[in-house]
C-alpha cells in the first residue's frame, strides 16, 4: 500500500473516531449500519473470470483456478463481518483491530474502526463453488439477517488453462452470410445451391477453463472426402487445407466440381487432434423438373384456378434445387387449356441465405380453362441452364370438367358381420359423363349441409362424420363408417340436395338408396334353430309310427 494511500486511510480513521467523539449520543443500531463496498484487486492469481471492480449487492460472480488467490479490498470502517464457504481466509492487511477467526472463515471488525486491504481467499476444491458473504455486524455470532454483499467464484481444476476442451468450445456449420458460431449446426445450412456457392463453419475456441485458447494454438481445416476447396475469407478457396487463426475464425467451403453435384467432408483439428468434421452438399445445375399433384380443374372461363398442381427442381443426384427459374411450355396450349400460371416463376427456397438449402414444400401453379370439357395431353415446364439448354419436365395432363350431373353410390360389400368396417363411395359425373372436378363439394359450396345428408341407419356410425366442404377426388368421395351388433338389413341413404338435375329447373337431384345387411357371423346353433330341429323330427317319427299302424292293419 502507497504512503498516499496509507495517509488517506489513516485519516479517514482519525476522522471516524473524532466524528464518533462528537455524536455518540446518536449511536446508530448495527442492523441500520450501511456495509462497504467490497472492490477486486487485480492482484488476484488464477482468476479466469473477473468479477465487477465494484461488488456491490448478492448477484456478485467471479471463476478462478483452485489453486490461485482471490483479494478483495474494503474500504469503509464500520462493524463488518465478512465470511467465506468452500474456502479459507488467507490473510488481510488492516487499519483497525479486524480478526480472523480461528478456522479462517471469517474475518470481523467488533470495534468499527478496520478498513481491510488484501482481504486474500483461497478456495478449498475444484467443482465447489466459494462464496463470499458480508454483514453489517460486530463477528458471525451476530449474523441475523441475510447477506448485505455477496460473490459467488466457481472453482475449476488446476492446470487446465491452455487446454483445449472441445465441450467449452463452438465448432458448426452456419450460414454463410453469419461469422458467429453456435452449439449445434444450422438447420439447412450444410446443403449448398449453386446460387450460393460456399458453405461456412465458424468456431470458437476454448480451454477447459472456458477462457480463450492462446493465439498460438494450430487450427487446420481439411478436406477428407470430395474435391472441394477452403479459404479463410469468402471467394478465396484455393487448396483442400488452410490454417486457421485461434481462438475464433470462419472457413469457407466451395466445391471444386461444379455445376455437378457432390458431398465434401472437412475435418477440423486443434493442436493436431480432430476436433470436429463437418459434411456440405453441394446442389449440383437442375437435371429434372418434377410435376406433382394434378387435380382436375373446373370447365370455366371465370379465370385462373390456383394451386393445381406443383412443381420442382432437382440435380442430377436428386438433391431438391432452390430459387431455379421455371417457365411453361406454352406451345402445348389448346382448347381446353388456355393457360398455366406459375404461383412463383422459381422453385421454392425459403431458406437459401442459409447457405442455399432448397425449400421441402414444392411450388404450385394455376390453371385457366376455356370452358371446353376434356383433357389437354402433353403440358411441360422447363427450366433453362447457363448454356441455354432446356430441361423439360415430363410431359403431363390437365383435365378441366364440369359440376355434378349425375351420382351414384355404393358400398364395398353388400352384407358385413357385426363390429366390422364400411365403406360408402360416392361417385359423381358431369354432363359429359366426366368425373366431376376436384374440388366440388357435397354441399354444392353451399357453406352447409341444409339440404344435403348421407345416413347409413343407426347401426353404422361415420368415422368422420360428412360435412359442408367434403369435396371430390377424381369424381370420388368416400366415408368409412364402425358397425354396430344388431343384426338386420339397413340402407344408407345419399341425398345431394343441393344439386340440381339438368333441364329440371331447381329440382333436386334424386337421393340414392343402397341397401346392406348386418349380420352375427357366428356358427353357433341359436335356441330357434334347435326348437325348428326338434320339431322337425318329431313330425317325422309320428310318420314312421302312422306308416308302421297302417301295415299292422293291412296284414290283419
Amino acid at each position: 500500500m502507497s504512503n498516499k494511500t496509507m495517509k488517506q486511510r489513516i485519516a479517514l480513521v482519525a476522522a471516524s473516531a473524532l466524528t464518533a467523539g462528537f455524536l455518540s449520543v446518536v449511536a446508530m443500531p448495527a442492523a441500520n449500519a450501511a456495509l462497504g463496498t467490497m472492490t477486486y484487486d487485480n492482484g488476484s492469481t488464477g482468476i479466469i473470470t473477473a468479477p465487477s471492480t465494484t461488488i456491490t449487492g448478492t448477484a456478485g460472480t467471479a471463476s478462478m483456478t483452485v489453486d490461485g488467490l482471490l483479494k478483495v479490498d474494503v474500504a469503509t470502517a464500520i462493524t463488518q463481518t465478512w465470511v467465506v464457504s468452500g474456502g479459507t481466509i488467507q490473510s488481510v492487511a488492516t487499519t483497525g483491530t479486524a480478526t480472523i477467526n480461528p478456522s479462517r472463515t471469517a474475518v470481523y471488525d467488533s470495534a468499527a474502526g478496520a478498513t481491510l486491504d488484501d482481504l486474500t481467499f483461497k478456495p478449498n476444491a475444484a467443482g465447489t463453488n466459494m462464496v463470499i458473504s458480508g454483514y453489517a455486524v460486530s463477528s458471525p455470532d451476530a449474523i441475523a439477517a441475510a447477506a448485505t454483499v455477496k460473490l459467488t467464484v466457481t472453482v475449476r481444476a488446476a492446470g487446465a488453462s491452455g487446454t483445449f476442451s472441445l465441450a467449452n468450445s463452438l465448432i458448426s456449420i452456419v450460414p454463410n452470410t453469419s461469422t458467429t458460431a453456435a452449439a449445434s449446426d444450422t438447420a439447412g445450412a450444410e446443403v449448398v445451391s449453386a446460387a450460393r456457392g460456399e458453405g461456412s463453419i465458424a468456431y470458437e475456441l476454448n480451454d477447459a477453463l472456458g477462457a480463450n485458447m492462446p493465439a498460438t494454438t494450430i487450427v487446420t481445416a481439411t478436406v477428407t472426402a470430395g474435391s472441394c476447396l477452403i479459404g479463410l475469407t469468402s471467394g478465396t478457396q484455393t487448396l483442400p487445407f488452410v490454417s486457421g487463426v485461434a481462438p475464433d475464425d470462419s472457413l469457407y467451403v466451395a466445391t471444386g466440381s461444379a455445376p455437378a453435384p457432390e458431398v465434401c467432408t472437412v475435418s477440423l483439428a486443434v493442436n493436431g487432434v480432430v476436433a470436429a468434421v463437418k459434411s456440405f452438399t453441394f446442389i449440383g445445375n437442375p437435371a429434372k423438373v418434377t410435376v406433382s399433384n394434378i387435380s382436375t380443374a373446373k370447365s370455366s372461363t371465370t379465370g385462373s384456378q390456383t394451386a393445381r398442381g406443383y412443381f420442382s427442381v432437382s440435380d442430377a443426384a436428386g438433391i431438391s434445387a432452390g430459387g431455379i427459374t421455371v417457365s411453361v411450355d406454352t406451345t402445348k396450349y389448346g382448347n381446353i387449356v388456355s393457360a398455366i400460371t406459375l404461383a412463383s416463376a422459381t422453385t421454392s427456397a425459403a431458406d437459401i441465405s442459409i447457405g442455399g438449402k432448397a425449400g421441402s414444400t414444392p411450388t404450385a401453379f394455376g390453371v385457366t380453362c376455356t370452358g371446353v370439357k376434356g383433357t389437354q395431353k402433353g403440358m411441360r415446364l422447363y427450366t433453362t441452364l447457363d448454356n441455354g439448354t432446356n430441361v423439360y419436365s415430363d410431359p403431363f395432363d390437365i383435365s378441366c370438367y364440369g359440376g355434378m350431373y349425375t351420382y351414384t353410390a355404393s358400398m364395398d360389400k353388400a352384407s358385413y358381420t357385426t363390429g366390422g368396417i364400411a365403406t360408402l363411395t360416392i361417385s359423381a359425373k358431369d354432363s359429359s359423363g366426366n368425373p366431376i372436378n376436384d374440388g366440388a363439394t357435397i354441399d354444392n359450396a353451399a357453406g352447409n349441409l341444409t339440404s344435403t345428408s348421407i345416413t347409413c341407419g343407426g347401426q353404422a356410425t361415420a368415422v368422420t362424420a360428412p360435412a359442408a366442404g367434403d369435396s371430390f377426388t377424381a369424381g370420388v368421395k368416400k366415408y368409412t363408417f364402425t358397425l354396430g351388433t344388431t343384426t338386420g338389413n339397413y340402407n344408407c341413404v345419399v341425398s345431394l340436395g343441393s344439386y340440381t338435375a339438368a333441364g329440371t329447373g331447381n329440382a333436386a337431384l334424386a337421393a340414392v338408396t343402397v341397401p346392406w345387411t348386418l349380420t352375427s357371423g357366428s356358427t353357433d346353433v341359436s335356441n330357434a334353430d334347435v326348437l325348428k330341429s326338434i320339431v322337425a323330427l318329431i313330425a317325422s317319427i309320428n310318420k314312421q309310427i302312422q306308416a308302421l299302424q297302417a301295415l299292422i292293419l293291412k296284414k290283419k
